[in-house]
């Protein structure tokens, strides 16, 4: 904490490829629910913040390497706990499933035999997995282009996505012909902290709940994420 407060800035990793939670606007600067969230915390803090692109699979071991403070949007899990401090949840992910026209899906026992592709590195692969038949087999891609790309090819012939990514997706690429299913599972979103970092964990989690109990968290989630923001537990 006294390092981030002597220089000045939060350094955020955020994945600026995935609309609404990170993107670039039209004057090219970052723009999105997670990038919200790290302007929040840094104006909490007193300093500016710092946005690092970094691919959504590199996040969690670029931050355990310390090449930033803080990663955005990492799922809440008995494997990133392992791995890093996660503080009170800013959001909830309801991670949805969409398949073309010509596969009909209502429920997780259709997909057995199905090759499913989902986004990797916010840490719902796992979520994924668990709901998955074991004869399905799951595809992670790194940005939505390759996701796409593997649509077109038919590589997959479904698509796991938290439902605002899946509802940006579903518009950006028409032509896929995708159709939503059904809710897969859900999973409670949290910010990532190095292990050994509490203090910057404990004055995260307070500016947190300063946004949660003034309604500004529910005003990013409106806004941004075009959903109500859910009740959100503490830890």
């Amino acid at each position: 904490m006294r390092r981030i407060l002597e220089r000045g800035r939060l350094e955020v990793f955020v994945s600026l490829g995935v609309p609404p939670f990170g993107f670039f606007d039209g004057t090219g600067e970052p723009a999105g629910f997670d990038v919200a969230i790290g302007r929040l915390l840094a104006e909490g803090l007193g300093v500016r913040p710092v946005f690092r692109n970094v691919p959504p699979s590199e996040r969690i071991g670029r931050l355990r390497a310390g090449e930033g403070d803080v990663s955005a949007n990492v799922a809440v899990s008995p494997e990133a706990a392992r791995l890093v401090l996660l503080t009170s949840p800013v959001t909830r992910a309801d991670i949805v499933l969409a398949s073309a026209v010509r596969h009909v899906m209502r429920r997780p026992a259709e997909l057995e035999g199905h090759a499913v592709g989902v986004l990797g590195g916010a840490g719902l692969e796992g979520s994924v997995a668990e709901t998955l038949p074991a004869a399905a087999r799951l595809l992670v891609y790194d940005s939505r282009a390759e996701l796409a790309a593997a649509c077109e090819q038919g590589l997959v012939e479904a698509v796991v996505l938290r439902r605002p990514v899946m509802t940006r997706f579903l518009t950006d690429y028409p032509r896929l012909g995708l159709t939503h299913r059904f809710t897969l599972t859900r999973r409670w979103m949290s910010v990532g902290v190095r292990f050994g970092e509490h203090d910057v964990l404990r004055a995260l989690n307070s500016l947190i709940f300063l946004a949660r109990t003034s309604g500004r968290l529910a005003a990013l989630s409106d806004i941004l994420l075009g959903t109500p923001q859910p009740d959100l537990p503490s830890f």
